[in-house]
């Protein structure tokens, strides 16, 4: 496993872009999908989502390499997804850049050991892009805790019930080919949502 922490600048994106060079980062596909954690409606500076700069820059990378199928996807609850999407930064960005926003809760969807996972998920090369939170449940929410967003919303509920033992089960039945961690800012405290 190869771990490079890119300290930012003044573009976010750039930054991103030189990581991904930086482990000389080579998709086994022309197909990906990538999950940002993208919870609740935020401004994409605060501390509580993945900053669509990361992803950005991500999907920049991609695109230098030749890949134009991409696919961003989350499934935010309790609040109108499109409306997140654009009050969070996502919708514009994904426009300027000609690639895809998914609603996961309304994806099609498969078992896999018994969870149900969104198929643009399991069917093409998976970026999961956490955000460094801390959490009163499993003490900071990093790339395990981000694959929740596949989650349907009914399950999402319940899967805090057992947290521990759900987030193994999920990371069994799905594992992203890369990971990516804003730690840009993050939540530090009684974590994740506002204090």
């Amino acid at each position: 496993m190869t771990v490079v922490i890119q300290r930012v600048g003044k573009a976010i994106s750039h930054a991103v872009f030189e990581a991904l060079e930086a482990i000389n980062y080579t998709p086994g596909s022309d197909n990906i999908f990538i999950k940002p954690n993208i919870v609740n409606p935020f401004l994409p500076h605060e501390p509580y989502i993945t900053n669509p700069e990361v992803v950005a820059g991500i999907i920049d990378y991609l695109q230098e390499k030749g890949i134009s199928n991409i696919i961003v996807g989350e499934g935010p609850v309790g609040f109108n997804v499109e409306e997140i999407f654009s009050y969070c930064g996502y919708e514009k960005m994904c426009t300027e850049k000609g690639v895809g926003l998914v609603n996961l809760e309304k994806s099609l969807r498969t078992q896999v050991a018994g969870i149900d996972l969104p198929e643009v998920a399991l069917e093409r090369e998976y970026i999961n892009v956490a955000k460094l939170k801390t959490h009163i449940q499993t003490t900071v929410t990093l790339g395990l805790k981000n694959q929740k967003g596949l989650l349907k919303t009914k399950t999402k509920r319940a899967f805090h019930k057992d947290l521990h033992e759900n987030i193994v089960k999920l990371a069994a039945a799905i594992s992203p080919d890369l990971t990516i961690i804003d730690a840009i800012n993050g939540v530090e405290g009684n974590g994740p949502g506002r204090m």
